[in-house]
């Protein structure tokens, strides 16, 4: 059966937006449905890698594989990208106590 990419190429933000859509609710049925709609505008490999995100494990069970990503190497990563100071980013992520929103 194929699967057409209905929705053109997905954009991680359109990922990172339906995360905090379902973040944003208690309801379940809610949650079903933005992620349902999401889903249904990926062709068949990006669908495997969502559904991978979105169950909070990026790499296939079972591949032996382990991203070794810690929060030192995040944020390190950050600091390249914004060429924010250390100290300008420990004083934003106090500010808001997560590293996604900092």
């Amino acid at each position: 059966m194929q699967r057409p990419n209905c929705g053109g190429e997905p954009t991680f933000r359109e990922f990172c937006l339906l995360c905090e859509r379902v973040a944003s609710t208690s309801s379940k049925l809610e949650k079903v449905r933005a992620i349902a709609k999401y889903l249904r505008g990926l062709g068949w490999p990006e669908l495997g890698i969502a559904c991978r995100f979105l169950s909070g494990e990026p790499l296939p069970r079972g591949s032996g594989l382990d991203l070794n990503l810690g929060y030192s190497t995040i944020v390190g990563a950050l600091l390249e990208l914004t060429g924010a100071s250390g100290s300008e980013f420990r004083r934003i992520y106090l500010k808001y106590g997560d590293l996604g929103r900092a």
